[in-house]
């Protein structure tokens, strides 16, 4: 049981949502996204006459064959590099698609994917419904006026897109004569590119735990591929890293916590002995002349009160002495206790 989980915890660890691998099935909760997905990927694979795509790389195989036919020789490098990456990309759209939304799921997570939920929401679905639509009629502005069928539909007055940017440029641009050649590689790379990966990721789907076809077809180019030609662990060796370990050591540890940290503490620590100080002065000096002056006051207001007993004959006591001291301060004073007065009186 304790290696089922630790199993079941090490698979949840490494488990790629973003992995097409681990999708499959999604157009049954996610209706939406795939009709508008499937929408957007025709488009990006160039599928003829109806996406804006076609029209679009169209016009970019179109001006390279130009250029090719006018004796333009690195324009033939050019149309075969373009064609080859167009017919990948309907490869690579069809792989997608079949990957992500067709067949079953191949996980739990796949499984219940959107469960529940139903539509998306529309802050969601709304972008993709609106680039749907116009990644089918945008392209139809740019329609070469003299395109079989389409050109005199779309643009019976020239191309009207090519008329509207012309007047923003300083020097109008020529517009390129039509030719069916170019039209004709469009269609096969667009129309090759998605029969393929029909073939392979449609026709057959593929279940929980088999392999990406491309990792037989492909044998050792596969991870290659698959890593990006490792352009990513190249550049996480050579700046990312580097530069997490300067803002964690330098910028973080040093900068932040030893230089700036340090001094703020100090400051801190400084102000803190400062109000202890204050504090201390304040209890002992003045707190402690404010309370001792009516302590002191209180201890004399009680030392007198003892005299007030309510005896007469105390009173009268205290009154007499108070008589004959106050006589001999005044005796002193006055100078009537003189050395002539004190010898007469002496026999």
């Amino acid at each position: 049981h304790d290696a089922h989980g630790h199993d079941d915890h090490a698979h949840e660890e490494h488990f790629d949502p973003q992995d097409m691998m681990n999708m499959g099935g999604l157009r049954k909760t996610m209706p939406v996204t795939f009709i508008t997905f499937l929408i957007g990927g025709l488009s990006l694979a160039g599928f003829p006459l109806l996406t804006a795509g076609f029209w679009s790389k169209d016009e970019i195989l179109a001006d390279a064959w130009h250029g090719l036919t006018e004796g333009y020789g690195p324009h033939a490098l050019v149309f075969v590099m373009l064609a080859l990456a167009a017919f990948l990309t309907a490869f690579y759209t069809m792989r997608q698609l079949g990957l992500t939304f067709w067949g079953e799921a191949r996980t739990e997570q796949a499984k219940h994917a959107n469960l529940g939920q139903g539509i998306v929401s529309a802050t969601m679905t709304l972008p993709l419904i609106i680039l749907a639509f116009f990644a089918v009629v945008a392209g139809f502005v740019g329609v070469h006026p003299d395109f079989p069928l389409f050109g005199a539909i779309f643009s019976p007055h020239g191309n009207p897109f090519a008329q509207f940017v012309g007047r923003t440029l300083i020097e109008e641009p020529a517009e390129i004569g039509f030719n069916i050649i170019p039209v004709l590689f469009s269609f096969a790379v667009a129309l090759g590119g998605l029969a393929v990966g029909y073939m392979m990721y449609w026709r057959k789907p593929l279940v929980a735990g088999e392999p990406d076809p491309l990792v037989a077809i492909l044998g050792g180019l596969y991870p290659v591929l698959k890593n990006k030609y490792y352009v990513d662990d190249l550049y996480a060796r050579v700046f990312i890293k580097p530069s997490q370990w300067f803002s964690r050591v330098v910028v973080s540890e040093f900068m932040d916590k030893g230089i700036i940290d340090g001094i703020l503490h100090t400051i801190a620590k400084i102000f803190v002995f400062i109000g202890d100080f204050i504090k201390t002065l304040n209890v002992w000096l003045i707190d402690g002349v404010g309370d001792g002056i009516p302590e002191l006051i209180g201890m004399f207001g009680a030392r007198f009160r003892r005299i007030q007993t309510g005896r007469i004959q105390q009173y009268m006591l205290f009154v007499a002495i108070a008589v004959i001291l106050i006589a001999i301060i005044f005796i002193v004073s006055s100078g009537l206790l003189s050395q002539s007065h004190v010898a007469a009186l002496v026999p």
